[in-house]
């Protein structure tokens, strides 16, 4: 038996799997043969035959993954990167350090912070 590239996909015609051997997979009861290298993410199968995803098969897949994620991971998707949210909350915290008592482990990471912000300065 040759090597080929071998697309595994489910009832509904989603690619799940794709491997290039010489042995047919036994956990995947779908599979379609094909000389063309697809990425899985851009291919899907109808009637037993490779077809390019639309763009609308691909907004849905986007959407399907993020519908899948939990509320922790969907969060961190729509909050700013963490190296702004650090700065955000080292600012904060500068600017109110002189009106209020912070828990010396607050002064200490601040102390950090400066170093570190010392030490590698943005680059514009």
């Amino acid at each position: 038996m040759e090597f080929k590239n071998r697309y595994y996909y489910d009832d509904n015609g989603k690619v799940i799997q794709k491997e290039f051997n010489n042995l047919i997979n036994k956990d995947f009861k779908n599979f379609i043969e094909d000389p063309i290298d697809y990425p899985i993410k851009d291919i899907k199968i109808v009637d037993k035959k490779i077809v390019l995803k639309t763009d609308s098969d691909k907004e849905k897949d986007e959407q399907e993954v993020y519908s899948s994620l939990t509320w922790d991971r969907k969060r961190v998707t729509k909050y700013p990167h963490i190296e702004n949210q650090v700065d955000a909350i080292y600012k904060g915290f500068q600017a109110i350090k002189n009106t209020i008592a912070l828990p010396q482990e607050t002064l200490d990471w601040l102390d950090q912070c400066k170093k570190v912000k010392e030490d590698i300065p943005k680059e514009w």
